[in-house]
């Protein structure tokens, strides 16, 4: 019998042992909302757009005389269902562990390029007064991916004071999912617009007194939008999370006793499998709040 043969039949014995020392002493609900930073850094290179959306004539195009805007941003609504593990010398302790749902919106990459010119100047006969008549020819190039999220998730919590009304804990913890439903969308926007300068006067602005108004001319939009179904993807994060609970009634005897409220803030730390060739590592900021039964 080969090493792995036996150490898996030594693993499947243990395994009931191990979590007989476990028991299960709450049970609960969090919503929680990840807003990522803005990782320009990461975003990919215009160079390599053709080769990881092949499937897109906007990433083809020629861009060489677009610039990066930005890059990662995402808000991430995510609900949590969950218990709380403990052994019987865990007096400040928990083990959390449970499984996750949720869509997220992930603004992959921005680029962008601006042209203005002069098209026209008239000067008052009366003032002398100069006026200019801009052309600003705006492009932007936007790719943003959908898709939900489902997995799961373990939170080793360590409490200050659990017996108390108010309490704070904070702890590590790590998580794993996959995305369904993927959708990317890549956007080529153009716009023109013309503008009146007055003289010296800031562009686009005129002023009377104390008041500033846009005086535009006129405009005209025009958008194409490209989309693809990607494959699954999958993301790994780990979180340093600090929390505030709250007992709701302080009368031991009572059942509210048994439910608290909590808040929670934590930094995460992400690795994102959006599509072939555009991993992504990001940092965010989770706040969630939540309810638990604990008994």
């Amino acid at each position: 019998m080969n090493t792995s043969i036996k150490f898996a039949l030594i693993l499947f014995c243990l395994t009931p042992a191990l979590w007989a020392q476990w028991k299960v002493q709450e049970a609960g609900i969090r919503l929680e909302g990840i807003a990522e930073t803005d990782n320009s850094v990461v975003a990919p290179d215009l160079a390599t757009l053709p080769s990881i959306y092949p499937w897109s004539s906007i990433a083809q195009g020629d861009l060489s005389e677009y610039d990066k805007n930005y890059g990662y941003g995402n808000l991430t609504p995510r609900t949590h269902l969950f218990v709380g593990l403990t052994k019987e010398y865990w007096t400040y302790t928990t083990l959390r562990v449970g499984m996750f749902y949720g869509n997220a919106y992930t603004t992959t990459a921005s680029y962008g390029r601006d042209v203005r010119q002069v098209i026209d100047t008239l000067r008052s006969s009366s003032s002398d007064r100069s006026v200019k008549i801009d052309s600003l020819n705006s492009r932007s190039i936007n790719i943003d991916q959908h898709y939900q999220q489902l997995g799961v998730n373990a939170e080793l919590l360590f409490h200050l004071n659990p017996e108390k009304r108010w309490t704070l804990y904070g702890g590590v913890g790590f998580m794993a999912g996959v995305h369904i439903n993927n959708r990317i969308d890549i956007t080529h926007r153009e716009s023109i617009w013309e503008q009146i300068n007055f003289g010296d006067q800031p562009t686009d602005q005129i002023y009377f007194g104390e008041r500033s108004s846009r005086q535009w001319l006129g405009s005209s939009i025009l958008d194409r939008e490209q989309r693809a179904v990607d494959g699954l993807g999958y993301h790994l994060a780990a979180s340093i999370p600090v929390g505030l609970d709250f007992t709701i009634s302080k009368n031991e005897a009572s059942t509210w006793n048994k439910v608290h409220l909590f808040w929670e803030w934590r930094p995460v730390f992400m690795y994102n499998n959006l599509s072939e060739g555009n991993d992504m590592f990001a940092v965010g900021i989770a706040s969630a709040f939540g309810v638990r039964v604990h008994w």
